[in-house]
């Protein structure tokens, strides 16, 4: 329990800001009571409405960050991708057009949320302000439902990583080995090739879910 309660004392810490601007933008909404639409004005309408609109906004900004609070809490994520990831997200950025290039390194400038439920499998969520899901597309045509694989040395090791897109987002990282393995060892990017679809862990949710 006490160390459930430091990892949590230490999100609150960390994403002061965030909790900060949800608390602000929260503030900024104004609470309406019922009331008959005949009774108020076409201007007066339209500013209620928008005011519910952003305030359901903000309630599922609220419930998205306390998912994720949730998953950091039992430690199976973290708000922040690690080293070694980043070296492999942006060693795709090579191989990728001109335009994904640009959106991906803007993605990786946002707020990012990534689970770890599993040791190899990194599953990044990337949010926009407050704390909205940007689930626009980085790559498009074969790739928005493919996988590159990134070669690496690792310390004199040659490895592969993976990077997965769905739907022509960024879906997953995943490496050979659990993330403490790569810590503090120097990683180096190789090169990049189209990968085996077999490894894409989206596709085999999808198989699980509706079969092959």
């Amino acid at each position: 329990m006490a160390h459930l309660w430091a990892r949590c004392s230490k999100v609150v810490a960390f994403e002061k800001d965030t909790f900060k601007q949800l608390w602000q933008n929260g503030l900024s909404i104004s609470l309406f009571v019922p009331v008959r639409v005949s009774s108020i004005g076409p201007c007066s309408y339209n500013k209620a409405r928008h005011g519910v609109v952003v305030g359901m906004k903000l309630v599922r900004s609220i419930l998205n960050f306390l998912w994720d609070l949730l998953y950091f809490c039992s430690g199976e994520g973290t708000w922040r991708l690690r080293a070694h990831e980043i070296i492999v997200l942006e060693g795709t950025l090579a191989s990728l057009p001109n335009d994904s290039q640009n959106l991906l390194r803007a993605k990786l400038n946002q707020v990012i949320f990534v689970q770890r439920s599993h040791k190899q499998i990194s599953l990044p969520r990337f949010y926009s302000s407050p704390y909205v899901p940007d689930q626009s597309s980085v790559v498009s045509g074969d790739l928005s439902n493919g996988l590159l694989s990134v070669q690496l040395d690792v310390e004199g090791q040659k490895q592969s990583a993976h990077v997965e897109f769905f739907q022509g987002r960024v879906w997953s990282v995943q490496f050979k080995n659990p993330s403490k393995f790569y810590a503090g060892k120097v990683v180096n990017v190789l090169g990049v090739k189209a990968g085996n679809p077999r490894f894409m862990h989206a596709a085999a949710i999808d198989r699980a879910e509706h079969g092959p």
